[in-house]
């Protein structure tokens, strides 16, 4: 993975009720492109949109911290999604995604049910679907106009101002022919939330010179976590935060305390 060398601030997110913010920031040259979920429902044609407020460099830093809102359960009760939620006639309907892209950094970060899969080792095919989705991210802030969420029909087509299912395709469609659907079942089982970078390799440039040339392979792909969104609470876990379960550790720790207890009585009654 491409080793960031910047120090990065990992914030919280601020996402209250109808709050709002200057704007979706989806051209930065740096890491600083922020992340958006959308929830669409093919029965509604309708989208829901929301500026997460967490950006790109602050989830590579940091990705439990960055996004430690999700990690507690994100309550979404904003006038936008109220107005969704209440057309939602059946849950299998309804699909939601959440994406960033870093154009510049040929990389991006979003859900998935499986993991990226690279398509070819010795391209970086990750540059197009970084720019597919920053490219989404500017349709989605013009629909926001300057708020924090949005709702909007499928038509009109165009302008496009975030509108998921405007190709009429899935969202995968967004991705500049991206293997990977980023789409997730909502209220439906946990859905991975992957990032997808590159490296560098000294590779021959088919004219014998040897140079630096960004490579993508299955070793540049990272689970961060997953994502679970039932009724109104989207909730993010880190990768390994459950491999030990409290129930589980709390059991062991009694198991040894009891252990130790018997070993004392032992000694006390040989003594």
């Amino acid at each position: 993975m491409k080793k960031f060398t910047k120090t990065m601030l990992a914030t919280a997110l601020l996402v209250g009720a109808g709050a709002a913010n200057a704007t979706l920031v989806s051209t930065s040259t740096g890491t600083g492109n922020e992340m958006f979920l959308s929830v669409y429902d093919s029965v509604q044609a309708k989208t829901y949109n929301l500026d997460l407020n967490v950006t790109y460099g602050q989830i590579i830093a940091n990705p439990s911290t960055a996004l430690s809102a999700l990690t507690s359960g994100l309550t979404l009760s904003d006038s936008s999604w109220t107005s969704f939620a209440a057309g939602i006639t059946s849950n299998a309907n309804v699909n939601y995604m959440l994406a960033v892209g870093d154009a510049a950094d040929k990389s991006f970060i979003s859900t998935g049910n499986t993991a990226i899969t690279p398509l070819f080792d010795q391209t970086v095919t990750v540059d197009p679907a970084a720019i597919a989705i920053s490219n989404h991210a500017s349709e989605i802030n013009t629909g926001l106009a300057g708020g924090n969420s949005s709702l909007i029909n499928d038509l009109p087509a165009t302008p496009f101002i975030g509108q998921l299912n405007h190709t009429g395709n899935p969202a995968s469609a967004l991705w500049g022919g991206w293997s990977q659907n980023p789409l997730a079942a909502y209220g439906g089982p946990a859905t991975g939330l992957w990032l997808a970078g590159f490296h560098l390799t000294p590779l021959d440039d088919g004219l014998g010179n040897i140079v630096d040339t960004p490579v993508f392979t299955a070793s540049d792909v990272t689970k961060l976590g997953s994502l679970t969104f039932t009724g109104n609470t989207l909730t993010f876990t880190a990768a390994g935060q459950t491999a030990v379960p409290l129930p589980a550790a709390v059991w062991m720790f009694g198991a040894g305390l009891m252990g130790i207890l018997r070993a004392n009585r032992r000694k006390s009654i040989a003594a």
